[in-house]
C-alpha cells in the first residue's frame, strides 16, 4: 500500500511541475520526493519567485542555471545539501536573478572562495552559508 502512495505522490508532483509553470509563486518543495527531482524538472518551470531544493541530490549547476533563466524575478534560492551544486551555479544564479535576497547554500557544493565572493557583492536579506 505504501509503494502506491508512493508512486501517486510522484505522479502528482509530475503533474503539478507540468501544468503550473505559469503561477506566478509556487513553492517547489519537494523534501519527500528529493531523489526524483533533476535538473530536467527544473528546467520546464517559469515564473517561480522561491525555490526549496533542500537535499535534492541529482540537482546539479545545470538545472539551477536553467531555473534562474527561466524564473529571473527569483527571490529565495535554497540549494542545501545539494552537493552538485557548485561556485559555477551559484554565481551564474545570482548574476541572472538580480532579486534574489535570500540564500542557502548550506553543506552543497558550494566553496569558501564562492561565499566570500557573494558576501562581498551581493546583498542579502538572510543568507545561509555554513560550508561543510
Amino acid at each position: 500500500v505504501y509503494l502506491s502512495i508512493s508512486i501517486s505522490i510522484i505522479c502528482i508532483a509530475k503533474l503539478i511541475v507540468f501544468f503550473c509553470q505559469d503561477l506566478d509563486l509556487i513553492y517547489y518543495v519537494l523534501k519527500r520526493l528529493s531523489n526524483n527531482v533533476t535538473d530536467a524538472n527544473l528546467k520546464q518551470l517559469r515564473k517561480l519567485e522561491h525555490v526549496d531544493l533542500d537535499n535534492c541530490a541529482a540537482v546539479s549547476d545545470e538545472g539551477i542555471t536553467a531555473l534562474a533563466r527561466n524564473c529571473p524575478n527569483m527571490k529565495s534560492l535554497i540549494v542545501q545539501q545539494c552537493r552538485s551544486v557548485t561556485d559555477e551555479g551559484i554565481t551564474s544564479n545570482v548574476s541572472i536573478c538580480e532579486n534574489l535576497n535570500n540564500l542557502n547554500v548550506t553543506y552543497s557544493g558550494v566553496t569558501a572562495n564562492c561565499v566570500t565572493d557573494l558576501k562581498k557583492n551581493y546583498w542579502y536579506s538572510a543568507m545561509l552559508l555554513f560550508l561543510c
